[in-house]
């Protein structure tokens, strides 16, 4: 008399199943495009077969050879397509979050080369009537780097719109750069 098989624990077809909604799903592919890829790597399979296998009850087994054209359509080792989601969820967010610091990273050093930048131009503007007309100008404009000298300078643009007298008559029209 045979005896019958215990339960399993290891649920790598159930995996598969979630993976293969997840790796579709992320495509945006249908059944029928799944099954057309599928065709195309060597392993024809029908639309609702590939259903049956993530939906059905009970699901659809699966074989090797599926699973190798599977792992290649979506383009994983094929021993990723059978681990567990959680784990899959997690390296994508710890990814997504190193991509996240980087951005972050490249967002502060911007704006420290913005601030440094932009001292310096007050620095030049402050000499200059020239300088000073254009960073006005540009910041009224709002146009070729006029919203970031709007945001960033308008302390300056404000106080050189207030009291622009040192500039002088003369250096306005001939712009020496002298201050009266």
């Amino acid at each position: 008399m045979s005896r019958p098989n215990k339960g399993r624990t290891i649920r790598a077809e159930a995996n598969l199943a979630l993976r293969m909604a997840y790796e579709r799903d992320r495509r945006d592919w249908t059944y029928d495009g799944l099954a057309r890829r599928m065709a195309d790597a060597g392993c024809p399979i029908q639309a609702t077969a590939l259903y049956k296998i993530e939906k059905g009850s009970p699901p659809r087994r699966v074989t090797v050879d599926e699973l190798a054209a599977l792992a290649h359509v979506f383009d994983v080792d094929p021993s990723e397509m059978l681990r567990p989601m959680a784990e899959i969820g997690d390296r994508a967010a710890r990814e997504l979050l190193g991509r996240l610091n980087e951005a972050s990273d490249r967002i502060v050093a911007a704006n420290a080369d913005l601030g440094a930048v932009l001292q310096d131009l007050t620095k030049l503007a402050f000499s200059s009537p020239t300088v000073a007309r254009q960073v006005v100008e540009l910041a009224r404009q709002g146009a070729a780097g006029g919203v970031v000298l709007g945001t960033y300078a308008q302390p300056f643009v404000d106080a050189w719109m207030k009291d622009n007298a040192w500039l002088g008559e003369s250096a306005q029209e001939e712009g020496d750069g002298e201050r009266r």
